[in-house]
């Protein structure tokens, strides 16, 4: 920034400097009064204080502009130290003239960074929420396939106990009221157990459904988030062109653009690191992926396990319909007895029949449910990791409108990037080079 005129050492230095040249025109004019002198020497005595003065006010204005220059660089050199430690809310002066092309340039590339750092947040919060309910979904999952077990035991029971009724009826026809009796009641409940299963069932369908379309969804953030990941890797490359002529404009000057190069060196660093960091980011989000799409392909055999259970159940209460009839049978006519105790006695072996598949199948939705939470942990887990790799990087809140004009301006430096200095600009870096080569 330009500095005001300050009362100090150097401009006493400035009047002293002054009372001495009047001090000797007040001799020379004293000096023709007494003595004839001839025109060169007369010039030379007049004109060497002019010439001295004016060339030491010369270099009081070159070295102010050079530490001018300095303080500049040294603004931009202690900004990219914080940039690259990962600190992304610095912000370089732009008040200098000299160096105010090239802090608008990072200011405006630190925005970015920020803004895109935040659109990849934002995904992974709601992805961490859907990992939630999925991991909850299945717990329920779970629980349905406890409730089904416990109503495969109690209809397991009951057809072992129509089995044992049956035979008693084809040992003892004097009993066989009774047991037809006994009999149509263990129908009666195990078709309510039926009744239960089946709404269990359809309770699982459900569950797994609703997990199907959060693991969909999740997979839609997913790819959200690597496109904001191949974004990022993107923008890192545009700010490397801007890093390398930065550079080249840096080699060009020679020696006045030595500054430069510490600056480019500084911003390529950077761009390598955030480079790493995004190839990470980019490693992990696929390896979401691919735990996303093995969980679909659970869900995916769960439906089809349950739509299997519901038919086992269909098929049981076509079992419990038919002992059923047989039971009223016995009840009406004593004669045959024989033959409904038979055809009880048989149906409830399908019946248990079917009652061990469907406690196989409950045994594969078990399974299926222990994977489901084994990927939901891996998913948490690979989430925390992504979510500590983007901790790193320390960013600050900014308004919608901000963002808007801080996007707009990151466009135009990457398509304006190369830096254009004023003739007077120019004049003050080659001065300050020669000055701190002089001194």
């Amino acid at each position: 920034m330009n500095k005001a005129l300050n009362f100090g050492v150097p401009n006493v230095w400035l009047a002293g400097m002054a009372l001495g040249a009047l001090g000797c025109l007040a001799g020379i004019v004293y000096a023709l009064t007494k003595t004839q002198l001839d025109a060169g020497t007369l010039t030379v005595l007049i004109g060497a204080p002019g010439v001295l003065a004016v060339a030491l006010l010369a270099y009081r204005g070159q070295r102010r502009r050079v530490e001018y220059t300095e303080q500049g660089v040294a603004e931009i050199n202690r900004a990219l130290v914080k940039i690259a430690e990962g600190d992304l809310t610095v912000r370089v002066p732009e008040d200098n003239s000299v160096t105010r092309d090239i802090a608008r340039e990072i200011n405006a590339s630190t925005q970015r960074q920020r803004e895109l750092i935040r659109n990849i947040k934002t995904p992974f919060k709601v992805s961490t929420e859907g990992i939630t309910k999925i991991g909850g979904i299945a717990e329920g999952q779970v629980e349905k396939g406890r409730e089904l077990t416990r109503s495969v035991v109690e209809s397991t029971t009951a057809a072992t106990e129509m089995v044992r009724t049956s035979e008693e009826i084809k040992r003892s026809t004097a009993e066989a009221a009774r047991t037809s009796e006994r009999n149509r009641q263990r129908v009666a409940q195990g078709y309510e157990l039926t009744k239960d299963m089946s709404k269990a069932s359809a309770d699982v369908r459900e569950s797994v459904q609703e997990t199907s379309k959060s693991a969909k969804r999740q997979g839609e953030l997913i790819q959200s988030v690597t496109a904001a990941a191949e974004y990022i890797q993107a923008l890192n490359t545009k700010i490397s062109v801007v890093a390398i002529n930065t550079r080249i404009e840096a080699e060009k000057a020679g020696e006045h653009g030595r500054p430069f190069l510490g600056i480019a060196e500084a911003i390529g660093d950077l761009m390598r690191e955030a480079e790493e960091e995004g190839r990470k980011i980019i490693s992990q989000v696929r390896m979401l992926q691919n735990l996303s799409a093995d969980n679909l392909s659970s869900m995916e055999n769960t439906v089809g396990t349950v739509v299997t259970i519901l038919e086992y159940i269909d098929r049981l209460d076509s079992s419990l319909e038919e002992i059923n009839a047989g039971s009223s049978a016995i009840t009406k006519i004593i004669t045959s007895v024989d033959d409904a105790a038979g055809q009880s006695a048989t149906t409830a072996r399908h019946m248990n029949s079917s009652m061990d598949a469907i406690r196989e199948r409950n045994l594969d939705i078990s399974e299926y449910s222990e994977s489901t939470l084994v990927g939901v942990s891996s998913l948490t887990a690979s989430m925390r990791e992504v979510a500590e790799s983007l901790s790193q990087f320390r960013i600050e809140e900014i308004t919608e409108s901000e963002r808007t004009l801080a996007a707009i301006e990151d466009l135009k430096k990457i398509q304006g990037a190369k830096k254009v200095y004023r003739e007077e600009e120019m004049t003050a870096l080659e001065q300050g080079k020669v000055a701190r080569v002089s001194v």
